[in-house]
């Protein structure tokens, strides 16, 4: 259903404390509960009534865990068995369920909305730039033209936006800082100044020089 474009209908985004932390979870709504109902009762009549209900296993430790076969090397045959049902599957799915007009209709449900704003805490390792450079790099970039433009396309901020662009431009380094092994010497003449839609398009795999940015653009 989700793929349908219901997942906001079927299921919510939650959050609970499982392990000591709060993570994400997902929720049946009031509709995903009764979808669930009468999907249980129409092939499994008899779940209700099922005994004991299905619970989660226990494991004293990760090494139990292993010994016991469930973090196992899977076999063949289970990847054989569900790459057939899947084919099967897809099949029934793509013999006329749902027609394209009615899988569109229900991508615009009214109701449909997206969650965003979630808080999460990210650690990573980031190059540092030296801003000092970067400052000194576009004051003498001034100096020499008397004033800040990119040297890709031509475009300046304080043209465009008025006072609120003077002496806006950003500081492209022409090798990645992302690429280097660790501090290296660096010059103002290791920087371009770009504006901040072709610093994007510079730092778009494969990398280019600002040169052949230009060039591009001209053709």
């Amino acid at each position: 259903m989700a793929h349908l474009g219901l997942d906001s209908e079927i299921l919510q985004d939650e959050k609970a404390d499982y392990y000591g932390f709060e993570e994400q979870c997902y929720e049946l709504t009031e509709a995903g509960l009764e979808l669930v109902g009468t999907i249980l009762n129409e092939e499994w009549p008899n779940w209700r009534r099922s005994s004991p209900p299905p619970t989660a296993r226990v494991f004293g430790s990760i090494a139990e865990y292993f010994e016991n076969g469930v973090g196992a090397v899977c076999p063949g045959i289970v990847f054989e068995r569900d790459s057939e049902l899947v084919t099967r599957v897809a099949e029934k799915i793509s013999a006329g369920v749902l027609t394209p007009e009615d899988v569109e209709s229900l991508r615009i449900l009214p109701k449909r909305s997206f969650k965003e704003g979630q808080k999460k805490l990210v650690t990573h390792v980031k190059s540092e730039r030296n801003q000092t450079l970067v400052r000194e790099a576009k004051r003498q970039f001034k100096n020499q033209y008397g004033r800040l433009f990119c040297k890709a396309c031509d475009f300046e901020f304080l043209t465009r936006y008025g006072e609120r662009g003077r002496d806006f431009i950003e500081a492209h380094h022409s090798k990645p800082i992302s690429t280097l092994s660790g501090p290296v010497p660096t010059t103002i003449n290791d920087l371009e100044m770009v504006c901040s839609n072709c610093h994007r398009m510079l730092h778009r795999r494969p990398w280019i020089s600002v040169q052949e940015l230009r060039d591009r653009l001209q053709e």
